[in-house]
Formats: C-alpha cells, structure tokens, sequence
C-alpha cells in the first residue's frame, strides 16, 4: 500500500504545484494538530498529544482535538465555545470548473474552513 499511496502523493502535490498552490504532506499528528485548531478557535492551548497516550489513556484520538461542547440548538448555527458557525453547502454539476472560483471564496474576509469533494 505504501508505494501506492507515495504515487498518490505525488500525483496529487504535482497538480497543486501546476495549480501554483504551496503544499507538503502531513503525517498524523500534523492532521490531528490542525484539526484540533479549527476545533478550539481562538484557544492559546498547545495541542498536547503522543502516539504513546493512547494505550497508556484508553482514549482515542478523538478525544484529544474534540472540543468540550458542540452547542446544535439552533436550526441552521451551531457554536464551539464562545464561537458561532455555520455550514453552507454548494453543489455544482459541471464537468469543468475554473479555479478563479474557489479563488473568489477564499478572497471572501471571513474566517472559513472550504472543503472540496471532487
């Protein structure tokens, strides 16, 4: 598997670079760690976490970037903490799409997190 994925890698870190996008690859905790820190906005915590925690806990690895609370009282917000979100989706059946799109939303000046499901 792992000289496919390698191959996968590439191939995906070479589009981004036609694209003039910077990107590097990231091992586990570097994906925990970000994930943790759109979990906890604004928090000044480190993110404190092993690979040697968890049999030594018992706790996953959720259980380190999962914030205290998720508050989904409201219909169409939700809040971490002291922080409102909210989630747009946006579905767009084209065989093609311009990269200048993505590019105008993340031009937008707010604070976001864009996901792309291709």
């Amino acid at each position: 598997a792992r000289p496919r994925l390698e191959r996968v890698e590439a191939d995906v870190m070479g589009n981004f670079k036609r694209l003039g996008v910077p990107s590097e690859p990231m091992d586990g905790r570097a994906r925990l760690a970000l994930l943790h820190s759109q979990m906890h906005p604004g928090s000044r915590e480190a993110f404190r976490f092993s690979w040697k925690d968890i049999p030594q806990t018992g706790l996953g690895t959720k259980d380190f970037i999962a914030p205290d609370s998720l508050d989904f009282r409201q219909s169409r917000t939700f809040r971490i903490g002291q922080y409102w979100g909210a989630v747009s989706y946006l579905q767009i059946m084209a065989s093609e799409l311009s990269d200048k799109l993505l590019a105008e939303i993340l031009e937008l000046d707010a604070e976001m997190t864009v996901t792309m499901h291709i």
